[in-house]
């Protein structure tokens, strides 16, 4: 719930309780002046239970605004613990333009591993929870379909990186989907659970595994929340007024709602960037060298 929306659903349970205070202040008067001593009584008893009904209400509502304030400034306080490491993670990033031929091309993939490390660990920080960050780009199959698809080309430092691993369609992942097909900004879930009901697909959820998830409840992550590497294409040294993605940042967790809208998009739009202008060094040495398609949207 945003804090605007809050404010105003507690002002409105503030005036439904003063408006049945008033309501039963003004019976109870017209009892005791116009009524015998017996239903005076008994409507004496009902106002009195009215009214503290009415205080036990105003009671919750502060309490529980109280607790959605102490909420809030946990939560800043952790954005701020976080921004240390989201700035590190674009410095490191910046880092990778300073590399020289010598350094080979295993520094760069290193020094962006890196960078993913520590946008991990301040994203954790943020979310009060362990959170997974990588790096996908995008490129078109070999078959003769040619369909675009996504394969994960930075991990953090020490994770295991499958060589071996399907190629992951873009039709078949419901985050990637929709931002290419709608150019949004971001795709952000934080139950994917309720997601799947409504349709979301990711082409690691396949059925058997949803199955066993079901009977163990360990799923892998419960909340996602993925920005498009995008950026204005450079044609002849000239900056173009076409803008191209050419990958994804990708973060995920077990945690159910664990990422704020607020606070945890326009971080890794930063990053995002960031990553778009370090990409020839990133995806390069991946593809020995190669040039990746790069899909305009």
């Amino acid at each position: 719930m945003s804090d605007s929306s809050g404010l105003r659903s507690f002002a409105s349970w503030l005036r439904i309780v003063e408006l049945v205070v008033t309501v039963v202040t003004l019976a109870m008067a017209f009892v005791v002046l116009f009524t015998s001593d017996d239903a005076r009584i008994v409507v004496l008893s009902i106002g009195l239970g009215a009214v503290a009904a009415g205080l036990l209400v105003v009671y919750t509502i502060v309490a529980w605004r109280s607790e959605l304030e102490r909420a809030k400034v946990a939560r800043a306080r952790r954005w701020a613990d976080g921004m240390r490491g989201v700035a590190d993670a674009a410095l490191t990033i910046a880092g990778l333009h300073r590399l020289g031929p010598s350094d080979g091309s295993r520094a760069a993939l290193d020094r962006a591993s890196q960078a993913c490390t520590e946008f991990s660990k301040a994203l954790s920080a943020m979310a009060g929870s362990t959170v997974r960050v990588t790096v996908k780009e995008i490129y078109v199959t070999e078959t003769a379909s040619a369909e675009l698809a996504v394969r994960t080309i930075v991990f953090p430092s020490g994770a295991v990186v499958a060589r071996d691993a399907p190629e992951d369609l873009v039709a078949e992942n419901t985050d990637f989907r929709e931002i290419l097909a709608h150019r949004i900004d971001y795709f952000l879930s934080n139950n994917l659970l309720q997601e799947l009901k409504r349709g979301y697909r990711n082409s690691h959820w396949t059925r058997e595994r949803l199955q066993t998830w079901a009977r163990t409840g360990d799923y892998p992550y419960r909340s996602t929340l993925v920005w498009p590497v995008r950026g204005a294409r450079i044609d002849q040294g000239q900056r173009s007024p076409e803008w191209e993605t050419v990958g994804f940042l990708c973060a995920d967790t077990p945690s159910r709602h664990a990422f704020d809208r607020q606070y945890d998009v326009s971080v890794g739009e930063i990053i995002a960037r960031a990553l778009y202008g370090a990409w020839p060094l990133i995806a390069g040495p991946m593809n020995g060298g190669a040039h990746v398609p790069a899909l305009v949207g």
